[in-house]
């Protein structure tokens, strides 16, 4: 028979007790510190052309900004019309610099971004504000050209088009290295001061660069590899494809003094914008796509078929666990085993849910146009010669120049000049009907490592995929926050629960794809969304995005 709780023993050892009570004590005030950090209002700061301090804000009506995945995040603040900084804000003329900075620190996330609007309304109740919105740094991105040869001036571009191929994060990297260093080494253009001596020949001087990228090695590059390709694109839109292939991120962060470096040695200006590209998400390495809350989340791997189009998942069986040795007051999640679920239900952390099945489409890509390197040109060297020495015995040593000049027309484009790919794995899974194939734009020239990345992005757009978009609040089990600060922040994977859909207890992973961090009057609050936000847009977004996208070819051809 059991003896009663009281008459355990282990309840008169003193010492134990002493020791379970300090625990306690100790859970108990790790608790309240984070209760005081989330109650604790955001640090927002703004700031001049130059990033020279003008002030902090502390009587904000509203604030909202919003962090997104691979794209810019809008941000706004409110303030009352008789407020300082609003009316610094709202005087462009009456001040040396035009641009208007602003920087929002909460829970460890910095968010940055440059003024576009000011805005200055006087409702009839009389309670007359100044509304700031803002864009941030990500937006840097958009308005950065990749050039064909970043060396040499405009007027000498030699080859048409910059080509890198390799691991996604140091060659994406590495373009947006080199076209920031041919614009702030200022090598074929006059430098932002003419007056400025030192501003002439900064070079590899990133001490005063206004972005910078965080290095990183190539060796120690384990990302996919890729082709990247621009001729006058810019950056985010050569990038796109290759990010959201390779699931990776883009990271933006403005330098402030006081800060530790980003880097061993790094010796920053205060203001610069450091740009870093990390896979957050492990989709290559061992992490979770999924599970239950009976068998928990399945670790697995991501392989490449041979067709090098198809991928392949492997459990792993014996995994490795990051977080053996973590210590102290650190929270977070590591790629490698993401942990964080929330269980929809009555009580639960989800505030809004959206899911969404998108089925697949063809199962056959074409791309194509023009023959590989060489192919052309072969053949005309083939006919020219034959009908040259041909054209030696009836006196006609042209002939083979003049006949190639008439058949260039009817061979150019026809030998090697389209490649198709199957899948087979698609054709076995979609049942006996289903699409057949697909031409992917963009990749004009077969038989190249460019053409095998096009059909790779043509089979990756038009995979079957499972999107659980899903509002939830902060700190309802879990903490919202970056650099350790919390469990959770973007880019992260998590897992998420969903009633009366799919197999029941059926965990959906996915990466947090946006964060908002909104104050009003006082009270802060965080809201995550997980998932593409493409795959749920409505037809109406859908047809403005793609009138952007061809915006920009249009800007391509413009340049030609």
């Amino acid at each position: 028979m059991t003896a009663p709780l009281l008459d355990n023993p282990l309840l008169h050892d003193q010492e134990l007790m002493d020791r379970m009570q300090a625990i306690l004590d100790d859970s108990e005030r790790k608790k309240e510190s984070r209760a005081r950090r989330r109650r604790k209002p955001p640090l927002i700061r703004l700031w001049d052309g130059d990033m020279n301090y003008r002030g902090r804000v502390s009587v904000e009506w509203e604030l909202a900004v919003k962090w997104i995945k691979n794209n810019a995040g809008p941000g706004r603040i409110v303030l009352p019309a008789n407020h300082y900084l609003a009316k610094w804000a709202v005087d462009p003329y009456g001040r040396p610099k035009q641009n208007v900075h602003m920087t929002v620190d909460k829970d460890g996330a910095r968010w940055g971004g440059r003024l576009q609007q000011a805005r200055r309304s006087a409702p009839r109740d009389g309670k007359n504000f100044v509304e700031l919105q803002f864009l941030d740094d990500y937006e840097e991105l958009k308005h950065l050209l990749v050039w064909s040869n970043p060396f040499l001036p405009a007027i000498i571009q030699f080859p048409r088009s910059f080509v890198l191929a390799g691991p996604s994060i140091y060659m994406l990297k590495l373009a947006l290295f080199l076209n920031i260093m041919r614009m702030e080494g200022n090598w074929w253009a006059l430098p932002d001061d003419p007056m400025d001596l030192a501003q002439w020949g900064q070079g590899l001087n990133m001490s005063n660069w206004n972005m910078v990228v965080k290095p990183g090695s190539l060796l120690g590059d384990s990302s996919p590899w890729t082709v990247l390709s621009s001729r006058f694109k810019y950056w985010h839109d050569m990038a796109e494809p290759t990010l959201g292939d390779a699931q990776l991120m883009v990271t933006t962060r403005r330098y402030l003094q006081g800060d530790p470096p980003p880097w061993p040695g790094a010796n920053l200006r205060h203001g610069t914008i450091v740009f870093d590209v990390v896979d957050k998400s492990g989709y290559w390495d061992e992490t979770s796509q999924g599970g239950t809350i009976w068998d928990g989340l399945k670790r697995t791997i991501v392989n490449l078929a041979d067709n090098m189009v198809d991928e392949t998942l492997t459990q792993v069986f014996d995994p490795i666990d990051p977080y053996q040795n973590t210590v102290g007051n650190w929270l977070g999640t590591y790629p490698r085993a993401p942990y964080v679920v929330y269980r929809d239900g009555r009580i639960s952390g989800i505030e809004v849910s959206d899911w969404c099945h998108k089925h697949g489409g063809s199962i056959q890509m074409l791309v194509g146009g023009q023959s590989a390197p060489g192919v052309d040109e072969g053949i005309s060297a083939a006919i020219q010669l034959g009908l040259n020495n041909l054209g030696q015995l009836i006196f006609q040593p042209t002939l083979g120049t003049i006949a190639d000049t008439f058949l260039k027309p009817i061979y150019s484009g026809t030998v090697a000049a389209w490649v198709s790919v199957k899948s087979p794995v698609r054709a076995l899974k979609y049942g006996w009907s289903h699409y057949q194939e697909d031409i992917v734009e963009g990749g004009d020239r077969a038989y190249t490592l460019s053409s095998i990345m096009k059909i790779r992005e043509g089979f990756w757009k038009s995979r079957p995929r499972i999107t659980h978009r899903i509002e939830m609040a902060d700190g309802r089990p879990w903490l919202i926050g970056d650099n350790g600060q919390g469990h959770f922040f973007l880019g992260d994977r998590i897992g998420s629960t969903l009633q009366d859909v799919g197999k029941r207890g059926q965990i959906y992973v996915e990466q947090v794809g946006e964060i908002e961090l909104v104050c009003d009057r006082g009270q802060n609050k965080w809201n995550a969304i997980t998932g593409e936000p493409e795959d749920l847009e409505s037809p109406t977004s859908r047809g403005l995005r793609q009138i952007a996208n061809l915006a920009a070819a249009a800007h391509d051809l413009g340049v030609i």
